[in-house]
């Protein structure tokens, strides 16, 4: 076999890579460029002498005047940014050299870094970590101590917490199949000549829950799990009793997103509380901690006590609402026992409607178990996100212990219950009853084709009907109002002005303009297709459209949540990628709908794009 291979990513990759990393480097140094500017002229004064002459420059000078922070007065107030930019730096570092170029020989293999390369012979592998999601894989190459420089040491740390030298090879690079083999083959070929008595093999127990994350969201939440996962004992049952409970990796992600979210959330109030006390009662401006407060002029200050208890409010619901996504159930001969942080819920059998599958793959299911009455008001959201119903329900997946025995005996005496009253409003299982924004939001492509192939179904869909436009209203609602929360919210719970009729009626014109997106692009893509010499779709588009774009709200809520944490360059990041998003989504559902390809889909695909932007400007405008 021959070995002498040089393996490559795909250009998209490392340009991908390149501008992040640009991105994140001229970021940080303008911030510190704007500091060092507005240091200089607090000392020295602005030299006007080019205004006359440059016009534009006292526009610029007013703008980076009128920033959100206090300016530096000294030296030490430049330390943020100097701090910003230093992890600008080591983010770059370590992200441009994440998926370095690997050369393959009989002696070892060279792996690239900061244009140079660093040679690692065979016999120096010590261990070789998998994680799989799907057909996608993510190897994590640990070495002897030498070989590799100390920033190395980030990769096992960033995997999983390790510290040994290692890097990172995914299956996006070249000919991934055959440096595996040469991998193992090379390092127990060598480990048998020199007589070491190492054995480099697949560890795949040692998988990443954070690159699993990455990799596939469905793989990590819904994919049934295995002992190598830190998954309960596959048999739970005592008695007449099925418990089930989920993964580690689960339980810790969603434990640690509820306390981040509710840590941010307390000290965010507590900074509200601070600085209403700081406005209001002079003499504590001098006091530790009050003394680094960013103070302003403000025409209500008793808007702070208000904004603050209704941050902390929403915010302390949303960490309820993570932390309570996924419990731990028991099934037992009176009811289904849900155990959240406070308390245990046992619901009889009686209670429970219905239950909705929606199956992704042979391994992975999410069902949603609908009951009567009995759940906290969380459980709604969870219906509303699932279906749009508002109905109290639980969600469960397949990750769960116990997965088959606990649905099978759920789905047994919800059933025999059905049969006893004789209750027939509706079929207690409900395996078709799948929920489109969780395909639209893992699988898009497949997703966006089958709601296609069953509007084509339905010939009616080429028409416009008015109440089939109603019924679409909804969901083209539910995307158009999160411009105007952001605005909402910005205005009001960031910047702190009390809202006023004029916000008011800002927010309603926001989402109004927001709401165009569902015609326009409808009918511009359709206009295309008729141009194209298509045009036997219809009114399809306007049908469809608003449904596939629904999981840009998961993006949007987390914009919303950034914004109100305080941070806006973060919510700013999350609002493109949910515009990027859109991209992808249109341009699955043109591709099925029109068959387009090429140039034409993409073009297709950035009309939302360009509206959104636009609409982010106008935004940006309002905000002022």
């Amino acid at each position: 076999m021959n070995i002498e291979k040089v393996h490559r990513y795909p250009l998209r990759v490392i340009v991908a890579i390149e501008l992040l990393s640009a991105v994140a480097v001229t970021l940080a140094s303008v911030r510190l460029g704007r500091d060092v500017l507005r240091l200089l002229w607090s000392i020295y004064s602005v030299d006007t002498t080019l205004f006359a002459q440059l016009p534009w420059l006292d526009d610029l000078v007013q703008a980076i005047n009128t920033a959100d922070t206090p300016a530096p007065t000294t030296l030490a107030d430049l330390l943020p940014a100097l701090l910003w930019l230093a992890l600008a730096l080591l983010a770059a570092l370590l992200l441009r050299n994440s998926l370095p170029m690997v050369r393959t020989s009989a002696r070892g293999m060279l792996v690239a870094f900061v244009n140079d390369w660093l040679p690692v012979p065979w016999e120096n592998i010590r261990a070789i970590k998998v994680t799989e999601a799907g057909d996608r894989y993510v190897l994590l190459v640990e070495t002897d101590r030498g070989w590799l420089t100390g920033w190395h040491r980030w990769y096992s740390f960033i995997y999983r917490l390790g510290f040994r030298p290692a890097f990172l090879i995914t299956s996006q690079i070249s000919e991934f199949d055959d440096l595996v083999k040469t991998l193992l083959s090379e390092a127990d070929r060598v480990a048998r000549t020199m007589a070491t008595g190492r054995q480099v093999e697949l560890q795949e127990g040692a998988s990443s829950p954070l690159f699993r994350l990455l990799l596939s969201p469905l793989s990590f939440f819904a994919q049934r799990s295995s002992q190598h996962d830190g998954a309960p004992p596959a048999v739970a049952l005592s008695g007449d009793v099925v418990a089930g409970e989920y993964p580690r990796r689960i339980r810790a992600t969603l434990t640690w997103t509820a306390a981040i979210i509710a840590a941010v959330a307390i000290l965010r109030y507590l900074t509200l509380i601070m600085t209403y006390l700081a406005i209001t009662f002079p003499a504590v401006r001098r006091l530790p901690v009050f003394n680094q407060l960013d103070l302003r002029l403000l025409p209500t200050p008793w808007w702070l006590l208000v904004e603050a208890h209704i941050v902390l409010l929403f915010l302390l619901g949303v960490a309820s609402f993570v932390y309570h996504l996924l419990p731990a159930l028991e099934a037992h001969s009176k009811g289904l026992a849900i155990r959240r942080l406070r308390r245990t819920y046992m619901l009889p059998w009686s209670r429970l409607r219905v239950m909705k599958v929606t199956e992704f793959s042979e391994n992975s299911q999410v069902v949603l178990i609908q009951v009567t009455h009995g759940l906290p008001v969380d459980a709604r959201i969870v219906s509303f996100l699932y279906d749009g119903s508002l109905s109290p329900g639980i969600i469960i997946t397949t990750a769960i212990s116990n997965a088959d025995a606990l649905l099978q005996r759920i789905v047994l005496e919800v059933m025999r219950h059905h049969e006893e009253t004789g209750d027939t409003q509706a079929p207690p299982f409900q395996s078709d009853a799948r929920s489109d924004l969780l395909l639209l939001s893992v699988q898009s492509t497949a997703a966006a084709t089958r709601l296609v192939e069953e509007s084509r179904a339905d010939p009616t869909t080429q028409q416009i009907v008015v109440g089939r436009l109603l019924h679409t209203l909804p969901a083209a609602l539910g995307v158009a109002v999160f411009p105007a929360l952001m605005l909402l919210a910005d205005r009001s719970l960031v910047q702190h002005i009390l809202p006023d009729g004029r916000l008011i009626v800002a927010s309603f014109i926001m989402t109004l303009l927001a709401l165009l997106e569902w015609p326009l692009v409808s009918l511009a893509t359709a206009a295309l297709d008729e141009m194209s010499g298509g045009g036997e779709e219809g009114a399809r588009p306007l049908y469809l459209y608003p449904r596939v774009q629904q999981p840009r709200l998961f993006l949007m809520l987390a914009a919303l949540v950034a914004l109100l944490v305080g941070a806006q360059p973060l919510a700013a990041l999350l609002w493109l990628g949910a515009i990027g998003w859109s991209f992808w989504l249109a341009a699955g559902l043109w591709s099925a709908l029109y068959e387009w390809r090429g140039g034409q889909l993409i073009g297709g695909g950035l009309i939302p794009v360009v509206f959104q932007l636009i609409l982010l400007i106008g935004y940006l405008v309002v905000r002022g």
